[in-house]
């Protein structure tokens, strides 16, 4: 058994021991307590009983109203003790001593209700000889009660005592035997411990003392399986080892001494390196102490220290595009420029470079001691300083390579020292080159900013949310509202604002800040006074620890004004277009009645007088006739061309293959006379007027058949498709065909192409499709060419759109 299990078992077992006699002796206590409490409980119940026998006594002599309450009080106290510490007697027979108890003190209540209202004898009052004899009764019965339940509480008294001091004596005991118990376990614990350790322990301590004294032959050779045990074993082995290593401590010794002589010249190899590091060290102190105004300033002094750590004379530094796979020569050392006449080549391509480019290709530094006896290299450009030894090495920015630095004609050969050197010196100056990026975006960005701060046209301001104040601001911010910088920034939002008070304000600055942003519409107060409409966008902003509102606000009191003398201008345009309306309507209808007269009279002076005058008047009388008709097809043209957003009905669903079909049976006698073909797709249902978009098509379908060529029947095509969200109708036919020229023109009213002896009509037709595709939200256009027909395109809406002035369907 392994010693840590001998010590957990010696270890537990005292421990189970005192848990169980602590559970034991709390188990006991609490009992005793219970008892214990159960007696007093009793004894409590019992002086109840006693109280009331005197009070029984005391009510029946003097019979009193004081002594009638007190009763009823101490036996309403009985009640409640009987109720509450009922529960407390677990046993049988308690529970029925309790239960005779309850009885008792029913049976107490029930007779001292006897009594009936409180007595009246104190006061004066005296009872009758059956009153005073009823009276005894009742008090002699509730003596007798009291008398049977006092030996029952004392029962409950007595037997509760004598178990809680039984109890006790058995814990006294038990306590006793146990410690007794604990104590000689205790004692024969230490002898198993004294036994399993101490001659063990005595054993290693005598073999380590030979050991120390030099006797590397000793063992103990023990078998025991304990932790112990395996020590005395491993001392064995120990002792072996050390035996071993005595022998060989002589051949140590000789290594010793040879590997301080090599440690010696590698320290004097380390002095070498750390005088290059404290050298490279001071270059990056100066490095980083001064001050450059431009980052090919930087670059420059960087180079510059970067040769003379390589203890070099000449050096370069290149810029690598590694998308293009470019090298860009960016600077020379000055060494170079006092001697070198080379024409300088701005963008070099990787793939043409030479020996000078393997550290791009390798990704690694490269060296060349010998360049001139290099086979592989292309030859140095003529005016070239000449180069004998070469040194370049990548420049990486996280994983990708971003510039070259090449050194040359070191005295020495280039070494890993050389190499280590630049590799460590580069980066750190690569970082300050970075750095030096991020100040000059940071300056650039800043200076963007003040310049978009200060040159805006509206107002900017940064507010604290907890004082109210502008803590930023542009000059806009103040000069409109008439105020100096200095008396602005002393300002708060309340003493300009005009529509909120400060409460509504605090509460509209919470609202932005819970919900972000706010976009909305107020009124400002000038210096002088006037009042101003701004538009105001305010965003909430944490800037380090305190919250802030970014606001920008602009004056829109000339757009409300002109807004408002817009909305003025509307209205009386729009009164202007319903009196233009009822004029036309006016107009149109009072011409019907004059133009009815003389058509009508007109055919009655041609049909009465026809070849009885001569042939001059005859001829007169048909261009009255006929102009008749034309101006009553023209007044009806115009009053329709009126009556489409004035009379339109409201958009509705529009079954377009029923609405073809419906124009095709009002235009059958038309297309039979033609002999034209009219064909038609799958149309679609839309939102429209349905009347109007009728009168669309059975204009475009009409013209294809009037302006049909000569000898040649109409073909005509109706179809549609899907464009940018709209439906695209289109209605083709194979007719004489319009001139580019005339595309304008054939939409506006009264513009014919052709005389009314060619062709009938008012010119109206076309404007009038225009305006009711307009009316819902499409275009209208086509495409032709002189003898070669028309298509008229026209585009509805999937979505519904809004009328011009009406409603929105």
């Amino acid at each position: 058994m392994k010693i840590r299990t001998k010590l957990i078992l010696i270890g537990i077992i005292p421990v189970v021991l005192l848990l169980v006699l602590a559970a034991t002796f709390l188990f006991a206590t609490s009992q005793v307590e219970r008892a214990n409490h159960k007696a007093i409980v009793a004894d409590e119940i019992g002086e109840t009983l006693s109280d009331l026998a005197i009070l029984t006594y005391e009510h029946h002599t003097y019979f009193e109203e004081r002594s009638h309450e007190q009763w009823v009080e101490k036996h309403e106290f009985l009640v409640c003790q009987l109720e509450d510490d009922g529960a407390l007697y677990d046993t049988a027979e308690e529970q029925e001593l309790v239960e005779r108890l309850r009885r008792t003190s029913r049976n107490l209540g029930f007779l001292f209700a006897q009594y009936g209202p409180h007595p009246t004898h104190g006061q004066g009052v005296r009872q009758t000889a059956q009153g005073k004899n009823f009276h005894q009764r009742i008090t002699a019965r509730l003596l007798q009660e009291l008398a049977v339940a006092s030996p029952v509480a004392v029962t409950l008294h007595e037997r509760n005592y004598a178990r809680a001091l039984a109890l006790s004596r058995q814990i006294y005991l038990s306590s006793i035997l146990v410690v007794g118990g604990i104590a000689i376990l205790i004692l024969a614990i230490s002898f198993l411990v004294i036994r399993a350790f101490t001659v063990p322990v005595g054993i290693l301590n005598e073999s380590f003392a030979r050991i120390s004294g030099g006797d590397l032959s000793c063992r103990i050779d023990s078998a025991a399986k304990d932790e112990l045990g395996v020590l005395s074993r491993g001392f064995d082995a120990m002792a072996q080892r050390l035996q071993e290593s005595n022998d060989s401590l002589r051949h140590l010794n000789l290594e010793l001494e040879q590997r301080v002589e090599e440690r010696t010249g590698e320290l004097s190899h380390a002095n070498v390196e750390l005088r290059l590091n404290e050298e490279r060290l001071a270059v990056l102190l100066a490095l980083s102490q001064r001050e450059f105004a431009t980052e090919e300033e930087l670059i420059r002094y960087a180079l510059e220290d970067a040769v003379r750590l390589a203890r070099s004379k000449v050096g370069y530094l290149h810029f690598f595009n590694e998308d293009q796979q470019t090298l860009g020569l960016f600077l020379w050392s000055e060494a170079v420029m006092g001697f070198c006449t080379a024409t300088k080549t701005p963008h070099y391509p990787l793939r043409e470079a030479g020996v000078w480019a393997d550290c791009v290709r390798q990704r690694q530094p490269v060296v060349h001691n010998d360049y001139p006896t290099l086979a592989e290299k292309k030859g140095l450009p003529k005016g070239h300083f000449p180069l004998l030894r070469h040194l370049s090495v990548p420049i990486f920015d996280g994983e990708k390579i971003v510039a070259v630095l090449g050194v040359g004609n070191k005295e020495d050969p280039y070494d890993a020292d050389d190499i280590r050197q630049l590799i460590l010196y580069i980066r750190s100056a690569w970082e300050m080159v970075r750095r030096k990026r991020v100040e000059t975006l940071l300056l650039e960005s800043e200076q963007r900013y003040r310049t978009i701060f200060n040159e805006s046209p509206d107002g900017i301001l940064l507010f604290d949310v907890e004082t109210g104040k502008a803590v930023e601001f542009n000059e806009v911010a103040h000069r409109r509202l008439g105020y100096t910088r200095e008396e602005f920034a002393g300002l708060t939002v309340a003493d300009y604002e005009v529509r909120e008070q400060s409460g509504e304000i605090r509460v509209h600055v919470e609202a932005v800040k819970r919900l972000g942003r706010d976009d909305f519409e107020t009124l400002h107060r000038t210096k002088s006074g006037e009042i101003r409409n701004v538009a105001v966008s305010a965003q909430a902003m944490t800037l380090g620890e305190h919250q802030y509102l970014y606001v920008i606000f602009r004056d829109i009191t000339e757009l409300r004004q002109a807004q408002e003398a817009l909305k003025q201008y509307a209205d009386s345009l729009k009164r202007s277009n319903k009196e233009l309306e009822h004029f036309a309507y006016v107009a149109s209808h009072d011409l019907q009645e004059p133009l009815r007269k003389i058509g009508s009279f007109t055919e009655l002076l041609a049909r009465k007088y026809q070849g009885k005058l001569d042939e001059k008047a005859d001829i007169y009388i048909g261009y009255i006739v006929d102009g008749a008709r034309r101006m009553q097809v023209l007044i009806n043209d115009l009053l329709a061309f009126s009556r489409v957003t004035t009379q339109g009905k409201e958009f509705a669903p529009v079954d377009c293959n029923a609405l073809l079909a419906r124009v095709q049976q009002d235009l059958e006698l038309a297309l039979k006379e033609s002999s034209a073909r009219l064909s038609v797709g799958e149309l679609p249902t839309v939102m429209a007027d349905a009347v109007q978009l009728g009168q669309v098509f059975q204009n475009l379908i009409g013209n294809a058949i009037k302006y049909r060529a000569a000898g040649q029947p109409p073909e005509i095509g109706v179809t549609v498709a899907e464009q940018d969200g709209d439906w695209l109708f289109s209605v083709r036919d194979t007719g004489i065909g319009i001139e580019p020229r005339h595309f304008e023109r054939v939409f506006q009213l009264f513009q014919r192409l052709h005389t009314r002896e060619e062709y009938s009509g008012t010119g109206i037709g076309l404007a009038l499709c225009k305006k009711i595709v307009e009316r819902h939200g499409g275009k209208i256009w086509l495409e032709s060419a002189a003898g070669k027909g028309s298509t008229f395109f026209f585009t509805v809406p999937r979505a519904p759109g809004r009328e011009d002035g009406q409603q929105k369907t």
